[in-house]
């Protein structure tokens, strides 16, 4: 029994992310979403392995999981997801 303290509980999540096969498929994006080069969304490995990610559970995962998001779209030739605005919230995208 706890008396005049408080017990602080953190709830931490593990990902993980591979992509396997990658030299066979093309990241898509609609077309008139974004002026693709030629080399973009072509994936620049045969396999794309993050890193794990640990993530608090207070967190919401569309947020805390944006850098994996970002690693993706940079290994298909993009500067970084482009589901994100500028404060680096997730946003559904409008089609």
């Amino acid at each position: 029994m706890l008396h005049g303290k408080v017990a602080l509980v953190r709830h931490w999540l593990g990902h993980l992310l591979s992509i396997l096969r990658t030299d066979k498929v093309r990241l898509s994006v609609p077309a008139g979403y974004v002026d693709m080069p030629g080399h973009q969304g072509i994936f620049d490995r045969n396999s794309l392995i993050l890193p794990d990610v640990l993530t608090q559970g207070a967190v919401p995962e569309d947020v805390a999981l944006k850098p994996v998001f970002n690693l993706v779209w940079q290994a298909a030739g993009f500067r970084g997801s482009m589901s994100y605005n500028r404060y680096g919230w997730w946003v559904p995208r409008q089609e």
